[in-house]
C-alpha cells in the first residue's frame, strides 16, 4: 500500500519472516529499523496476531498537534480526553480475561499509563505481558 500505515504493517511482516516467523524478533527489528530512520515519529500502533497482541508507544521525540487541534474544536474542554497535553498516551488495564490496551481520547480513570518508549507483546490465552528488548528509545 501507499499509506504509511500500510507501510509500518510491510515492513512488520517482512521482518516477522526474516526471524524465520518470531513474531517478537521481527516486530524488535521492525522497530529498530523505523526509530533509527523515522526518529520524530510516532510509532504507536496496536498490531494482532492470532496468539498474540503487541502494543507500541514510542514517541517521546514528537511534539502533539495541539494547535492543529485547537482549529478543530471550540475550546481545549471540546477535545477528547487528553488530546490538549498528552496526544500521544496510551494506557492500559488488566481484568481477570483480558488485557485492555488504548490511545488518548477516552477518559482513563481505572487505566495505568504506559510508559514512553515501550513496546510489549501479550499472550492473548495467558495474558502474559512481555517487553520487548532491546526496545530502541528515540531519545
Amino acid at each position: 500500500g501507499d499509506t504509511d500505515s500500510e507501510r509500518y504493517f510491510r515492513l512488520i511482516m517482512q521482518c516477522i519472516e526474516d526471524a524465520a516467523g518470531d513474531e517478537a524478533a521481527g516486530v524488535t527489528r521492525a522497530l529498530e529499523i523505523l526509530v533509527r530512520e523515522f526518529p520524530n515519529s510516532s510509532l504507536n500502533a496496536l498490531l494482532l496476531t492470532p496468539g498474540k497482541m503487541f502494543a507500541v508507544h514510542i514517541n517521546s521525540r514528537v511534539d502533539s498537534p495541539v494547535e492543529s487541534l485547537r482549529e478543530l474544536f471550540e475550546s481545549e474542554e471540546a477535545m477528547p480526553a487528553s488530546h490538549a497535553t498528552e496526544y500521544y498516551a496510551m494506557d492500559y488495564r488488566i481484568t481477570d480475561d483480558a488485557v485492555h490496551v488504548m490511545s488518548s481520547g477516552v477518559d482513563a480513570d481505572g487505566w495505568t499509563r504506559i510508559p514512553e518508549d515501550t513496546a510489549v507483546m501479550i499472550d492473548l490465552a495467558t495474558r502474559e505481558i512481555t517487553r520487548l528488548h532491546p526496545v530502541p528509545l528515540a531519545r
